[in-house]
């Protein structure tokens, strides 16, 4: 299950291409951070990599400073690595990590230039996918009335309601949205990827087609059944 990593972005009072440049000259003026930068103008976006001083849990970890032509405002940042587990960071993780790696070079440029210099993270909430007013009904019904500990039959008939409302709606939450939400609602961290994978799995099932069953009709007089082809 692959979390969605948040936006990150620079906002200051000059250009971005002007901020990535002074970022870049700070090594000049005695700031060393153990940087190495790379220019890349392809398709008229301009990126410098910032690699860490010292060595970190993550391999190849190195942040990207973006901009294109189009930025005005804001810079853009990035984060990449060979993460330790193997897969990609939780948001946590990703936001944390940018943080320690860019947090002393902002704090460099503010000494040297007067001026604004803001980072902003997009939020968590943000990132899930928005349901229906229909799936979200369902969903409140489900996780209102449930004993999270030992689902009864109703409490099972909700949550396929809850499920086939979502698949009408095309609704694009994703396991990992749907555990974490499931925790947060009172259910355990052990059931709640249990409930997801029925979620998965009942999704699944009412993707595929279901195909046309052929009527079997009985003669009066004759107790062998007949079919009626398609």
């Amino acid at each position: 299950m692959n979390a969605k990593l948040p936006g990150i972005a620079i906002r200051t009072d000059v250009a971005p291409a002007e901020f990535i440049h002074r970022i870049e000259s700070l090594g000049l003026q005695g700031y060393t951070f153990g940087r190495q930068s790379t220019w890349n103008e392809s398709n008229g976006n301009l990126c410098l990599n910032v690699y860490p001083p010292h060595k970190t849990r993550h391999e190849a970890l190195r942040g990207q400073l973006v901009c294109s032509p189009r930025s005005t405002v804001s810079t853009e940042l990035e984060i990449r690595a060979r993460w330790s587990n193997g897969d990609r960071p939780t948001y946590a993780t990703y936001v944390a990590t940018a943080k320690q790696l860019f947090q002393p070079l902002l704090r460099a440029y503010r000494a040297c230039h007067i001026g604004r210099c803001v980072m902003m993270v997009e939020s968590k909430q943000s990132l899930r996918p928005k349901l229906s007013a229909r799936t979200q009904y369902f969903f409140d019904q489900f996780t209102a009335a449930a004993n999270a500990q030992c689902l009864s039959a109703l409490d099972w008939e909700r949550f396929y309601q809850f499920i086939h409302t979502a698949h009408a709606c095309r609704s694009r939450l994703s396991l990992s949205d749907l555990i974490e939400v499931l925790i947060e609602r009172g259910f355990a961290q052990n059931d709640a990827p249990y409930l997801a994978k029925i979620y998965e799995h009942r999704r699944s099932l009412l993707s595929c087609q279901k195909p046309r069953m052929p009527r079997i009709e009985f003669d009066e007089d004759d107790d062998t059944p007949t079919l009626d082809q398609p």
